[in-house]
């Protein structure tokens, strides 16, 4: 079993819904003690213990260090994309909000990329920060995507 040099560290993470989300044991030198926990959840705040580890059990826990991962690209788009028209060259495109489950980070705004059906050339866009967006000058009876 490891000498004097070495101890053994349990580290836990839990999210603010009390799931524990990553349990790490490592053998550590006690003049630098570290871990890196894997697979945690995007723009989540984690509460972080250190319990130390030996041949008699695991010892208390340390104080609670808080520590949110970075964010990442919202992974669905918005739900329930309607368009009704507003006139022969425009109509109104609304979305429901992302959830912030989705969004995982502050949600800045909203890109809508559109172009004629069927056709080649580089479709336009529109960003707006609200739930719908009006796209104007559009040709009368042609399908959009």
């Amino acid at each position: 079993f490891p000498s004097e040099e070495y101890e053994f560290i349990k580290i836990e993470a839990q999210d603010s819904t009390g799931s524990l989300n990553g349990i790490d044991k490592k053998k550590a030198e006690p003049t630098c003690c570290s871990a890196t926990l894997q697979d945690l959840l995007p723009y989540t705040t984690y509460q972080v213990v250190v319990k130390a580890v030996n041949m008699e059990g695991i010892g208390p826990p340390s104080h609670d260090a808080t520590a949110t991962t970075k964010e990442d690209a919202p992974n669905n788009p918005p739900p329930r994309l309607r368009c009704s028209p507003m006139t022969a060259h425009s109509v109104l495109v609304s979305w429901d909000d992302l959830p912030s489950s989705q969004a995982r980070g502050k949600l800045l705004g909203y890109r809508v990329r559109y172009s004629a059906y069927g056709t080649f050339v580089s479709p336009r866009s529109e960003t707006t920060s609200s739930l719908s967006v009006a796209l104007r000058n559009l040709t009368p009876f042609t399908n959009y995507t």
